[in-house]
């Protein structure tokens, strides 16, 4: 009949040592190879006795690690995939929470969208808005799954990590970010119990961590060329842009690289020794389908650098930034343009996990409100989709409130 080890815990080694009064103890060093179990010694000697040499040596095993268990999902979240079939859109959910390892799934769900009315809503974001999140959540079924969402997460204390998985390009160019609450009408994405990002694929397999917030390390890049008139670009606070950098940065260790050094080159050198945060300031544009970024020659005057050569130089690394943030204009599109030819999207296809981008042309007055609240909220625990959650809802009374886009290739 087959054996099975005992369940019972190892013996513990206890070796003892001692003497009486009077008695000399020399060289009592005790040898244990391998023990069983823990290991007790104990060496003693009485009154007037001597002890000479009383090492005590114990070889064991090389203890096997314990595994660190997985860390325990702490949002509900709810992931709405936008497709097209043939000339219609439709979008299906999923939605999971961390207390039950059922899952609660939509199939696709045809949507009534009209892009020509979609369109004459704007400048009007509240329209906008409005409009689109009746589009979204004008089958019942999604409707009612976001709101049972939103009520799992508020009775679990918990928040909702809403995942926005566009396919269509002529889609990914409207402004979901002025998503509006299906009942209340309230803005849906500047509430603490909805955190939400755009995912986009990306081919890169690099392997990615969640570090702690305090092991971050940022370059901040402030860009100011002094000829920004001839191309019809308003001038830039270079004193005021390097302390608001310096101030949002602080406690991320971080490299400035000031006007006077804002150049690609400088750029790619500091990112070959590793950040974990890349903030960067510039004037931007798309040309002809291609990003454009106003950095600087040596000699302060603007260099006009394709957003392609800076996403290749990030691909190349080893180590890439784990978030990027860009204050600059069209780097998450401008509209009707492609978002894929954006300087955001490209960086997540380069490899980086997180990038966060202007829809638009975003007040430098927006920028300066949104930018310390962002780093703020990052700090406290490394959420990306947190901070900018909180950073929005900062710059709330703002025009351009809606600007602001997370991209993102992390399993949310």
């Amino acid at each position: 009949m087959p054996t099975h080890p005992s369940d019972d815990p190892p013996p513990t080694v206890d070796a003892q040592i001692s003497a009486a009064d009077g008695a000399q103890i020399e060289a009592s060093g005790h040898h244990i190879e391998h023990p069983p179990g823990a290991v007790r010694t104990r060496t003693h000697a009485g009154k007037g006795a001597t002890i000479s040499g009383s090492g005590i040596t114990i070889i064991g095993a090389t203890p096997t690690p314990t595994p660190t268990p997985a860390p325990q999902p702490s949002t509900v979240s709810l992931e709405l995939a936008i497709t097209s079939d043939g000339p219609r859109y439709c979008a299906e959910a999923r939605f999971t929470r961390p207390d039950s390892s059922a899952e609660v799934s939509i199939s696709a769900q045809p949507l009534a969208l009209d892009l020509v009315l979609l369109r004459s809503c704007w400048p009007d974001e509240r329209a906008y808005g409005a409009y689109l999140s009746q589009v979204l959540f004008g089958a019942p079924t999604l409707r009612d799954l976001l709101l049972q969402a939103l009520a799992v997460a508020q009775a679990l204390r918990l928040p909702l990590r809403l995942v926005l998985r566009i396919a269509p390009v002529e889609l990914q160019a409207l402004y979901w970010e002025t998503l509006r609450h299906p009942t209340t009408g309230a803005p849906l994405l500047t509430s603490q119990q909805v955190w939400c990002a755009r995912s986009l694929p990306c081919s890169d397999w690099t392997p990615l961590e969640r570090p702690a917030p305090g092991a971050l390390r940022a370059l901040g890049l402030i860009a100011a060329p002094t000829d920004l008139a001839r191309y019809n670009l308003a001038p830039m606070d270079a004193p005021a842009e390097v302390a608001l950098a310096h101030q949002a940065l602080h406690g991320f260790a971080p490299t400035i690289l000031a006007p006077g050094a804002a150049s690609i080159h400088n750029l790619g050198m500091v990112l070959r020794s590793g950040c974990d945060i890349l903030y960067l300031i510039a004037h931007g544009a798309i040309i002809k389908g291609i990003p454009r970024l106003w950095l600087e020659h040596p000699d302060g005057t603007s260099a006009v650098v394709d957003g392609t050569e800076l996403a290749l130089r990030i691909g190349e690394l080893d180590q890439r930034p784990r978030l990027v943030v860009l204050i600059s204009c069209h780097s998450a599109g401008r509209g009707s343009e492609d978002v894929a030819a954006a300087l955001g999207p490209r960086l997540i296809t380069a490899g980086v996990a997180a990038v966060l981008a202007m829809q638009g042309q975003i007040s430098m007055a927006t920028a300066s409100t949104f930018t310390p609240a962002l780093f703020a909220a990052l700090r406290t625990d490394g959420q990306i989709d947190r901070a900018t959650t909180e950073a929005r809802a900062a710059i709330r009374e703002r025009p351009d409130w809606w600007m602001p886009v997370l991209f993102t290739r992390m399993r949310r």
